[in-house]
């Protein structure tokens, strides 16, 4: 459900390439997203559409400005300025506002040499009819004021929102505004967010389990009527980011069997449901070698072809590195992985070595060091 039923929906992909149009134009007309919780509105023009608007001046990115206004919590008078009585020359009395904030913002950030800028009115969808009305002037690109006060030239509106239908108190945009504005509703797609992951560092098991179970309501397509956590893009991120550092701190030997307290951590972020989702993806044990294999016979046991599970097989084998036999047949494991957890796992082995006082021997960790001497950490 949209704010508009005729509302157009459009993926991360084709919002990608209808901005590098948009933007195209000798007149930006101002771009609103609406869409469900956590699926990348903000993120998009704090991060994305700030390039691509960057690469249409044909300047970097960090050259251009970025004004995030939360309207939803403010009311209309504060971000109007002040209504002043004054008196003209004759005498007559009229009204002036006082300089709004938002004006005096972007005036800063000019001053700081951002000649372009972006201004994301985040949740513009979710203010009232006052506020709207206030932001009429400046969602017309043919005004562009707030208040009498011009917007600068080089400073371009975009805005955020949730849907009527999400439960987080967005309104129907005002009938005169449709007009004047683009409004999209975003749709959440899997392939970009998984390259958006892989690229931050999320954990590789949590994207595969997304990806294996997105057509499976894996991620709310809306808000539940339950009250409660459920599953976002956004708060998947910060369960990948949990799940990451239980594998480090947590884990130990038991990679594979995640324990009640955990998926109830994982609950908290992204709802029971997924959470006993990604508890029983990481329990497919016949990916990670056991325990003995990986101590009597390192040289042949499995190696996941998944990078998800090379890592959970990674970080077992170095959890079983207690002393230093165990640790010379860990390192020649470890080094069968793919080359970045190669060196990742293998330079925590070296430092542990260190610290313990373990000396290995084997051709293998001669080799290795002597592969990645450049790696400061690795020289003990």
């Amino acid at each position: 459900m949209s704010n508009f039923d005729n509302t157009p929906s459009v993926n991360m992909t084709d919002l990608i390439r209808i901005s590098k149009l948009a933007l195209s134009r000798e007149q930006f007309q101002p771009l609103l997203i609406s869409g469900p919780p956590g699926i990348a509105k903000t993120h998009f023009f704090r991060h994305v559409f700030t390039g691509l608007f960057a690469d249409s001046l044909g300047i970097q990115q960090d050259q251009i400005g970025y004004i995030e206004e939360q309207l939803a919590c403010r009311d209309a008078a504060e971000v109007a300025g002040v209504a002043l009585p004054k008196r003209d020359d004759s005498g007559a009395v009229y009204t002036e506002f006082t300089k709004p904030p938002l004006i005096t913002k972007i005036e800063q950030q000019i001053a700081k040499g951002f000649q372009y800028g972006v201004i994301n009115l985040d949740e513009v969808l979710q203010c009232g009819a006052d506020m709207q009305k206030i932001l009429s002037p400046v969602l017309d690109p043919e005004t562009r004021t707030l208040s009498g006060w011009d917007i600068p030239e080089g400073w371009i509106v975009v805005g955020t929102g949730n849907r009527v239908a999400d439960k987080s108190g967005a309104t129907r945009l005002l009938a005169m505004l449709g007009d004047r504005v683009r409004l999209f509703e975003l749709t959440f797609e899997i392939a970009a967010w998984a390259s958006w992951a892989e690229a931050n560092g999320i954990h590789p098991i949590i994207i595969d389990c997304a990806m294996a179970y997105s057509d499976q309501d894996f991620f709310a397509t809306s808000v539940p009527t339950e009250t409660g956590p459920f599953c976002t893009p956004r708060s998947l991120v910060q369960a990948a980011r949990d799940f990451q550092q239980y594998i480090e701190n947590d884990a130990g030997t038991d990679v594979e069997n995640l324990p009640r307290w955990f998926e109830q951590m994982l609950a908290g972020n992204i709802g029971p449901s997924a959470a006993s989702t990604v508890v029983g993806f990481v329990a497919q044990t016949g990916h990670i070698p056991s325990e003995d294999a990986l101590l009597r016979r390192p040289e042949s046991a499995n190696v996941p072809d998944q990078t998800g599970f090379q890592m959970l097989a990674g970080s077992k084998a170095l959890a079983l590195a207690t002393t230093l036999e165990k640790a010379e047949a860990v390192i020649t494991y470890i080094v069968r992985l793919r080359p970045d957890l190669q060196v990742t796992l293998a330079n925590r082995l070296l430092t542990r070595s260190t610290r313990e006082g373990w000396v290995l021997t084997n051709g293998i960790a001669n080799e290795f060091v002597t592969k990645f001497s450049n790696l400061n950490s690795l020289q003990y």
